[in-house]
């Protein structure tokens, strides 16, 4: 990760760290009971954009070019790494190092509502 990435990635606590340096944040973010979360990510610098996946909704495995993180407003959805599952739910925040391999699904029965941050 590059600089201000890295800082901000630095100062947040409460991670799981695994093999490709990618990190899952079970605590719940305090920006969530804010309620204006898109709007302090923005402040950090990033560009957040809102998303929404139906039950059952999936992704075949897939990298991107970027660093990204994703941040679940509602709802939940799993995502699988490295062979590893990983089931996210409100205030629960994924960063993913730009080249990291992922698949997910919406194992729920109801709509996920997350943030993409890049």
């Amino acid at each position: 990760l590059a600089g201000d990435r890295k800082e901000i990635w630095n100062l947040l606590q409460g991670f799981e760290k695994y093999t490709h340096e990618y990190q899952i944040r079970k605590t719940k973010i305090v920006l969530i009971q804010s309620g204006n979360i898109a709007a302090e990510l923005r402040k950090q610098g990033l560009q957040v954009f809102a998303w929404s996946d139906a039950p059952g909704s999936t992704y075949s495995p897939h990298s991107h070019g970027h660093d990204e993180t994703i941040v679940v407003i509602a709802g939940c959805i799993e995502f699988e790494i490295d062979g590893v599952r990983h089931l996210l739910e409100k205030g629960d925040e994924l960063v993913l190092p730009a080249g990291t391999v992922h698949s997910a699904v919406n194992p729920g029965d109801k709509p996920v509502r997350y943030l993409i941050c890049s």
